[in-house]
């Protein structure tokens, strides 16, 4: 035998004296390996998915079964003794289980990484299983759920985390059984390295090269996590928006997640208003149903080796796209893109936009290593277009990819604010007087989610020192998040109770925003800002720390100020400055507004959009042929 995985599976087998062995393989070996595996001692039988001729042509049921023409089960051979899978656990269907249990074996070998191998009871399988449904099931609970307020609290009963990952989670297996190391060949953990993810793309490529896909032309999907109350968010919703008022009809939003609870279908109704549909991903591809056999046998292997959420995902995806048949795929933000972009090359779309919103995604707490890598090897392929909505955040993943500036294209984002004016004093008032604000004090606010990444503790922080240099002002937050009760405790610990004030989360922000003075703005990571945008708009200068495409978004000195370092005496010295200038406030009813048109209009951020998509005439649907490789060069990075 010349595989080096089949000769691990036999030194395996013939660690385990007098049992005999079916060797199941889902990938192709030569004739002569088949073979001589047949001639071994160990070998009780095999199950081949595509048998060489010259195999089956020699071949007995006794000692030869295959895949099923779907690939969901198996023509098991008459020869049975303890199952080897040649491929990680997951690749194993229900149908494929259910098969090993009727032969009355406990367990299965399976090859988790290459020449590594592990004995799992069989009831490991059904346990995976269960959690896997019941977290599905959960997903769909309403918030105030009492089995959501149980889940929630569980993870901090001591040991309770830990209990369920060893019970129930997948990748827990390989932590406390024994495993055998072949002492021929070293451990190989396979790396999600770029050598991985180029080699994922390349099966992908095959597998498009043989299907017949047929795109629609002018056919646009967006795929988002959901419809949040986020600023990524907004902007999936100004560009679908957008394109309709362009006469695009044939458009949806895909939201993987979008009715799994309340808070991700937060902008659903401003779709719904403009008659845009708006789909769940459907789950058609279950891989602890169907393993891998809808695609080819070599993908399936490498899929499997990507957390088995992610890999189901990237399944779906796959099937939604084969069916929808998108001339576009315009995914937003990091981990959906990096799915949508495995997912949209295995189904062969012929154009596919990756849209990030801020600065690298090691800067978050969702990062993980293999991003970098993925990004790199898509952005390898032609077809691909990566986009962000400020330089600073493309120059970013630029030198973080270390790949060349003008791989990144920069829309800036598109807002219509004509919508959002100020309201009159008398509503100015009333919400003031509702909040315990004096009518004629000088309010500082903002709206930002209560993350980690806006700083909201130096927000406050700087709040105190406002206080101290403008003892008559206010302090407006409108918002929420889980740092809540942690910005409630230090309000109390500066003896601001009575200033600053946190009403909650709001569609409408006219009102809080017609009833602020000056904006400020504290975030550590920004793409652009929406919010920065909209107190613009409605006249108000803002005061920001200088994160990411924030002092893009001001007209710096005129509309806005960034300030130097994170520092709450400095944004309070300015806010001060800023307060104590009356014919600057009145200047800014006009200057806001008039900046944010120019550089943010709706018609320019769709225009540069269509053109992404290879749509050549921003009046009229007509798409450029596939294959042509747009040039942008009023949108490409700038160095």
């Amino acid at each position: 035998m010349t595989n080096s995985r089949l000769l691990s599976a036999v030194e395996y087998s013939q660690a385990k004296k007098n049992q005999k062995s079916v060797f199941v393989i889902p990938f192709p070996i030569s004739a002569e390996d088949a073979l001589a595996l047949r001639n071994h001692p160990c070998c009780a039988s095999m199950i081949l998915q595509n048998p060489d001729p010259l195999v089956a042509a020699q071949s007995h049921c006794s000692w030869l079964g295959c895949y099923t023409d779907d690939r969901m089960s198996w023509r098991l051979p008459e020869n049975l003794g303890m199952f080897i899978f040649l491929g990680p656990s997951v690749m194993l269907t229900r149908q494929m289980l259910n098969q090993v249990v009727g032969t009355g074996v406990r367990s299965i070998v399976c090859e988790n990484n290459p020449h590594h191998f592990v004995d799992i009871p069989l009831f490991r399988f059904y346990l995976w299983h269960l959690a896997e449904n019941l977290i599905e099931k959960m997903s769909d609970l309403p918030a105030g759920s009492p089995v959501r307020h149980f889940i929630q609290a569980a993870p901090k009963i001591p040991g309770a985390r830990a209990l369920w990952h060893r019970v129930f989670r997948r990748k827990s297996h390989g932590q406390n059984m024994p495993l055998w190391d072949v002492a021929r060949y070293p451990i190989s953990v396979a790396p999600l390295d770029i050598a991985f993810f180029r080699e994922l793309l390349r099966q992908s490529l095959l597998l498009a090269s043989r299907s017949k896909f047929r795109a629609e032309p002018t056919r646009f999907i967006l795929v988002n996590a959901g419809l949040a109350a986020g600023g990524a968010e907004r902007q999936i919703v100004n560009t679908l928006r957008g394109l309709k008022s362009k006469g695009f009809d044939d458009i949806c939003l895909i939201g993987e997640y979008l009715h799994h609870s309340q808070g991700l279908n937060f902008y659903l109704p401003l779709l719904e208003s403009a008659k845009i549909a708006a789909y769940p991903l459907t789950s058609s591809m279950k891989v602890a149903e169907h393993g891998f056999h809808s695609v080819p046998a070599q993908l399936g292997e490498l899929l499997a080796k990507l957390p088995s959420a992610m890999a189901e995902e990237i399944l779906n995806l796959a099937e939604e796209f084969k069916s929808r048949r998108p001339a576009v795929v315009h995914a937003w933000q990091d981990s959906t893109s990096i799915k949508v972009g495995i997912a949209a090359v295995m189904s062969g779309v012929p154009r596919i936009v990756l849209a990030s919103r801020n600065l690298t995604p090691v800067n978050f707490g969702y990062y993980q290593e293999y991003m970098r890598y993925a990004y790199q090897a898509l952005s390898e392929l032609g077809n691909i277009i990566f986009l962000n909505n400020s330089f600073a955040g493309a120059l970013d993943y630029c030198r973080w990819l270390e790949i060349p500036q003008d791989r990144f294209q920069v829309v800036k984002n598109g807002v219509d604010f004509s919508g959002l004016t100020r309201v009159d004093d008398s509503v100015v008032s009333a919400y003031r007087h509702s909040l315990g604000i004096p009518k004629n004090a000088p309010v500082v606010g903002s709206i930002f989610r209560f993350w980690a990444e806006k700083r909201p503790m130096l927000w406050l922080k700087a709040a105190r020192e406002i206080a101290r240099l403008t003892p008559d002002a206010h302090f407006l937050l409108i918002g929420e998040g889980p740092m809540r009760k942690e910005m409630e405790s230090l309000v109390r610990r500066t003896e601001l109770e009575n200033k600053v004030h946190m009403p909650g989360a709001r569609t409408d922000i006219a009102t809080p925003l017609s009833s602020m003075t000056v904006f400020v703005l504290t975030s550590e990571f920004e793409g652009t800002p929406n919010v920065v945008l909209e107190a613009q708009w409605l006249g108000l200068p803002v005061v920001a720390t200088d994160a990411g495409g924030t002092r893009e978004a001001i007209e710096e000195g005129i509309t806005g100020w960034c300030c130097s370092t994170p520092d709450a005496a400095e944004i309070a010295a300015k806010t001060r400055d800023v307060l104590s200038d009356c014919s600057l406030l009145q200047q800014l009813r006009q200057r806001g507004p008039r900046f944010v048109d120019q550089q943010f209009g709706m018609n320019n951020m769709i225009d540069r959009t269509l053109s992404l998509y290879g749509v050549q005439n921003e009046s009229a649907p007509v798409h450029i042929p596939i294959g042509h490789r747009v040039s942008l060069t009023s949108t490409q990075v700038e160095t």
